[in-house]
């Protein structure tokens, strides 16, 4: 994956590692798209060294698909 970084990015790699190490830490992150959310969270989970899981919402998403995805992770 080809990326650009900049300080902006390498502070928000930082700050959702430092969550990632915490006890039960989790983070939501709210943007527009394209924005590098996705990325900037990859790059910080694989240098914690942890697996990431992601959710994919579709309009009929729903208590069971939530379950279905608990189910597998």
């Amino acid at each position: 994956m080809e990326l650009v970084m900049f300080d902006m990015a390498l502070y928000h790699m930082i700050t959702i590692s430092r969550v990632f190490r915490l006890p039960r830490g989790n983070a939501l992150m709210i943007g527009v798209g394209g924005s590098g959310k996705t990325s900037t969270c990859r790059l910080a989970a694989f240098s914690s060294g942890l697996k990431l899981f992601t959710l994919t919402m579709a309009r009929n998403y729903g208590m069971d698909a939530l379950l279905e995805n608990l189910k597998e992770l």
